[in-house]
């Protein structure tokens, strides 16, 4: 039996600490991305209809807000939100981060920033009064979209 030579040697240790190195990296690369990923949610508040922003009972009837907190150290944004009866039937709704006095969104159905916190807006289309929606609540980060039940104080 031929003894290796000392290069051999080496070479060999050389590239099963190569192995161990990179076997290390990768474990800590993924420790730390699943560490940031854990962070990651947005919690919302209340919905209630925006009585104080919208003086005309008839305009904010349409009208529910809240709002939304990032909880993460990175910024999120709020993609599209979809709204369901109790019935699981589409309710054709836009949505936004503002309202005009009258209850309109400035700009609907754009992404909505969320650095720290943002009101966030949704009304219904055809100018009917919200006592109820189970909103689907889509978002920049991977997973399952945020559901939302809202319920609202009945004032009719």
């Amino acid at each position: 039996m031929a003894i290796p030579d000392l290069s051999t040697i080496i070479a060999l240790l050389c590239s099963v600490l190569a192995v161990l190195s990179a076997a290390t990296s990768a474990w800590v690369a993924l420790r730390i991305y699943s560490e940031g990923k854990d962070d990651e949610r947005i919690i919302f508040g209340p919905w209630d209809h925006p009585y104080r922003s919208v003086p005309n009972s008839s305009h904010y009837s349409a009208v529910v807000c809240c709002v939304a907190f990032n909880k993460a150290r990175r910024n999120a944004y709020i993609k599209d939100i979809r709204a369901f009866d109790r019935k699981g039937e589409t309710v054709e709704v836009e949505w936004g981060a503002s309202i005009d006095r009258e209850g309109n969104l400035s700009q609907p159905n754009q992404l909505i920033g969320l650095v720290d916190s943002r009101d966030v807006y949704v009304r219904r289309n055809d100018g009917e009064f919200i006592s109820y929606l189970t909103l689907e609540i889509r978002h920049s980060w991977p997973g399952s979209p945020y559901i939302q039940e809202v319920p609202t104080h009945d004032l009719q």
